[in-house]
């Protein structure tokens, strides 16, 4: 596995304001060390990406997994990219892991990707 993105897309995800949509840019990195398709994920908004990572998955499972036939819980290891408000929340590291336990989510700060 090389850390060349083999793929990415901006996409939209509702937020509580039905009035407006937050946006990310995803990169897709292929499968990583662990056997997972690594993703990372930047914040092209103003919202917190961990307040709504539920629809953020969501999102991601319809619109670009589910045509590769891959489970995001199952088969994908999600990085955020972070920014200074996450920095602040989760520690001064390059990335917020989110870390899927039985359908649970929490967030661990990283500074390296297993790619």
């Amino acid at each position: 596995m090389t850390n060349k993105i083999v793929y990415e897309r901006d996409l939209l995800y509702p937020i509580d304001n039905e009035n407006e949509l937050g946006a990310i840019h995803l990169e897709v990195y292929g499968v990583g060390k662990n056997g997972k398709i690594q993703v990372v994920i930047e914040n092209k908004s103003r919202y917190l990406l961990v307040k709504y990572i539920d629809s953020i998955i969501n999102i991601m499972q319809s619109d670009v997994f589910n045509r590769l036939d891959v489970n995001v819980l199952h088969g994908v290891d999600i990085n955020i990219l972070a920014d200074e408000e996450m920095k602040k929340l989760y520690g001064n590291r390059k990335y917020i892991k989110v870390v899927i336990n039985d359908g649970n989510k929490s967030f661990e700060a990283i500074d390296e990707i297993n790619i």
